[in-house]
């Protein structure tokens, strides 16, 4: 039997059944199945039950052949997205889950109806991801790729940049996070500068992005520059 995260199921005794959220807000709960219900049809019973193999971060959709039968596509759009269930919208084809069962439950998802690559969100549980929100709208924060990327701030996106430990994944959706922020200082700009030779491409680019946001001067050939 589903038994919904702790955190998930307090939100509709104190926060309401639905409502203000992330992009177009929280769906009510009788909204629970809209997109399985959107890409298989009928649900199967266990459905939401079913573990999900979702990890945290972006998780590749399978290539698929041309020549693919319709009930084993059916068949890999539910093994991906079951243990899931809806809670809201981004809008066109774009669908915030929240996982039920499997390794992660209590993390939502965000998920393209098209069949682009799953992303699951670094916040711990439904109630942290809901409560950044919060914080980021009243800190100014641009709101357009809410989810995406490291919670956190400038410095604590500063301290995964710095650390040994962090995979070049993580450093690059912490700079990714950094250009949602409203402020950037002239000495974080210059601790940022010292990554433009790192040798991931998307952490240059993003850091690019970043720099340019916030009015600081930037090489356009620093791109796609090689590191010595």
């Amino acid at each position: 039997p589903m038994l919904l995260p702790w955190d998930y199921r307090s939100f509709p005794s104190h926060g309401g059944n639905g409502g203000a959220g992330p992009y177009s807000g929280i769906y009510p709960l009788d909204n629970a199945m809209s997109f399985a219900e959107w890409i298989l049809g009928d649900v199967p019973e266990d459905y939401a039950s079913s573990p999900n193999h979702l990890k945290p971060g972006r998780n590749e959709f399978p290539e698929l052949a041309d020549d693919i039968p319709n009930e084993e596509y059916d068949k890999l759009r539910r093994n991906l997205y079951q243990g899931t269930l809806s809670i809201g919208t981004q809008g066109c084809s774009y669908e915030m889950l929240l996982i039920v069962s499997g390794d992660y439950p209590g993390r939502v998802v965000y998920v393209d109806g098209d069949d682009a690559d799953p992303y699951v969100c670094r916040d711990k549980n439904f109630l942290s991801w809901y409560e950044r929100w919060l914080d980021e709208l009243i800190a100014g924060y641009a709101m357009h790729s809410y989810g995406y990327g490291t919670p956190g701030n400038g410095e604590s996106f500063l301290e995964i940049l710095d650390s040994p430990y962090s995979s070049d994944d993580e450093k690059a959706e912490a700079a990714g996070s950094f250009a949602r922020s409203p402020h950037l200082n002239d000495d974080q700009a210059m601790r940022l500068y010292d990554y433009l030779n790192h040798h991931t491409t998307d952490l240059r680019i993003g850091l690019c992005r970043l720099l340019r946001l916030h009015k600081f001067e930037v090489q356009e050939d620093v791109i796609h520059a090689r590191p010595q």
